[in-house]
């Protein structure tokens, strides 16, 4: 799970790298400016898009000792309290 992680973060970092060379082309080019500036915001907003699910990847990644200890707590509590109820 881990692995598929961080290759989807990698593929997603080179998607935002391609989307920002696209938002460069585009503020340069020699469009009409009501053409030039809507292709611009689907574009800005397709990079917000992926730079969010970037951002949940990396958080997602980032809990994962968080999770294991909290679970490795909760499973030495339940072993405590078997052990001295019995």
């Amino acid at each position: 799970m881990l692995g598929k992680q961080k290759q989807r973060l990698k593929e997603l970092k080179h998607k935002r790298d391609s989307f920002r060379w696209t938002i460069e082309e585009i503020k340069h080019s020699d469009m009409d400016p009501e053409r030039k500036g809507i292709y611009l915001n689907d574009v800005e907003y397709q990079y917000y898009m992926i730079d969010l699910e970037i951002e949940n990847i990396e958080h997602e990644i980032g809990m994962m000792p968080l999770k294991l200890m909290l679970a490795g707590f909760i499973v030495s509590v339940v072993l405590m309290c078997i052990y001295f109820y019995s």
